[in-house]
């Protein structure tokens, strides 16, 4: 299978800088980080159809929804160890939907820029590897968006690992501390998503937060799942953040056995979410309220 290796490196809708090279496949052709292109992950591209089989390591589809999305994970082999990725299989179910993307970014193109833009505003998430796009007559059909896997994490969401860790009906000091520094950790990330106003998440809730526990015990928090975010920020958006958070926590509680989620936490959430310059009891309380007063909005 013939590959073009471009070095159009400038800043556009689509590029990232010097990090990221233009690449063409066979009848794919899309944006890869460098140090990536011409090697085996370009073999995923080899075949029309996605993934390609010259690609000689492993891949696993780990869920589909409606035929119109699937989600793989691929395993790459080098010498120093195996490399874990994640690819998102887009395509398109009608020529309305198709020609919809020549408008305004959908799909893997949407996934790759709000990737982008959120390493740029220092958001944890995966690190962003490729965007691919297989097009007829000008019209994308299929696209693929491909991040690196986060070390250590298994793949867990953090509502998956907070359930499965925090159902008790009496936590010992060391997860006391564990949950506390989790909720610390979901504060600071809303404040920095809402510290910019390029990107807005209609979904953020623990559900999109990949959870990463080192084997020296540092705890990190990513967002993923780009699908539905939008380009731009308007008014109220955080306050649906939050009253979005507030109601998936309370969904959360109902599926453990143990109220594992109490006012006291929700208050230090708020507390890390103000910061240290807004840190004060009747601050974060204020916040609550209102938070509270609007937890239907949408």
């Amino acid at each position: 299978m013939k590959r073009e290796i471009g070095a159009r490196n400038s800043r556009g809708s689509l590029e990232a800088g010097s990090e990221v090279v233009s690449v063409r496949c066979g009848s794919w052709r899309g944006f890869i980080v460098r140090e990536y292109a011409g090697g085996e992950l370009m073999d995923l591209f080899s075949n029309d159809e996605f993934p390609g089989k010259a690609f000689i390591g492993k891949v696993e589809k780990v869920k589909s929804k409606k035929e119109r999305s699937y989600l793989f994970r691929v395993h790459l082999n080098e010498p120093k160890g195996e490399r874990v990725f994640y690819a998102k299989s887009f395509c398109s179910r009608s020529w309305s939907d198709a020609l919809r993307g020549i408008f305004i970014p959908i799909e893997a193109s949407r996934s790759w820029m709000a990737a982008w833009i959120m390493t740029e505003e220092g958001i944890p998430t995966p690190r962003p590897v490729a965007l691919m796009e297989q097009r007829v007559l000008g019209v994308r059909r299929r696209s693929v968006f491909i991040n690196e896997a986060i070390r250590y994490s298994r793949g867990q969401s953090l509502e998956h690992y907070f359930r499965e860790k925090f159902d008790l009906d009496a936590l010992p000091p060391e997860l006391v501390r564990e949950k506390r520094e989790i909720i610390r950790l979901i504060g600071e990330m809303y404040r920095k998503a809402h510290s910019q106003d390029r990107l807005y998440f209609p979904d953020f809730h623990p559900h999109n937060m990949i959870f990463q526990k080192s084997p020296s015990g540092k705890i990190r928090l990513f967002l993923v799942d780009f699908d539905e975010v939008r380009f731009n920020v308007r008014a109220n958006d955080r306050t649906k953040n939050l009253a979005s958070l507030c109601r998936n926590a309370d969904k959360i509680v109902k599926k453990m056995k143990h109220r594992s989620i109490t006012t006291g936490d929700r208050l230090r959430l708020i507390k890390a979410y103000l910061g240290p310059e807004h840190r004060t009891r009747r601050d974060s309380l204020a916040l609550w309220d209102y938070v509270r007063r609007n937890r239907d909005m949408r």
